[in-house]
């Protein structure tokens, strides 16, 4: 019966308006237009954006690698990444998003001089809770492969300042990380 009333009342209007304000909401986040010029967080800082693909090994899972990318800063519009040792920061997606939904904060981080690594968790095939722990080792998965010397990120990175920003359930799986892998101090 309340459900029967809410739905008669949520006009058609209401749909209308909650669908702009949707819409709104996902092109604020993933445009790379400044929102509000004035704002000093708006302001881009120094550098360019240099963006590789990356698939990161999954060892509880070989056969579901993290897919994601690196923004690196740059010097040259983007065509090379520019040399030094940055701070790291694991860019996390929220509940069923995905890092690209955030790129915009991503590019604004490397243009002020970080390294930004997002990726997509990985569920498993059988599980049927959120996986807040098994999204966690995802984590620490990630941080191994940016530093492994087998690829070309730990040349660019200060290891010992690693960074997680994440939203919503990110946000949640980044601060039960941070409890479990003490490479992450901020």
């Amino acid at each position: 019966m309340i459900k029967h009333l809410f739905f008669k009342s949520f006009t058609h209007l209401n749909y209308v308006a909650f669908f702009l304000l949707a819409i709104g909401l996902v092109n604020g986040c993933a445009s790379d237009t400044p929102i509000n010029i004035n704002d000093p967080l708006e302001n881009r800082g120094s550098y360019d954006v240099h963006i590789n693909s990356v698939s990161v090994p999954n060892p509880e899972d070989l056969e579901k690698p993290l897919s994601g990318k690196v923004y690196f800063p740059s010097h040259d519009d983007g065509a090379s990444r520019a040399n030094g040792d940055y701070k790291l920061i694991l860019l996390t997606p929220g509940f069923s998003a995905s890092y690209t939904l955030y790129e915009r904060f991503a590019k604004h981080f490397v243009s002020h001089g970080f390294v930004v690594l997002g990726f997509d968790f990985v569920p498993s095939a059988s599980s049927t809770d959120g996986e807040h722990d098994y999204k966690a080792r995802q984590v620490s998965y990630v941080i191994d492969f940016a530093l492994s010397e087998a690829n070309e990120i730990s040349d660019y990175i200060d290891s010992t300042d690693i960074g997680l920003a994440g939203h919503s359930m990110g946000a949640k799986v980044g601060f039960y990380a941070a409890s479990l892998d003490r490479r992450i101090s901020t």
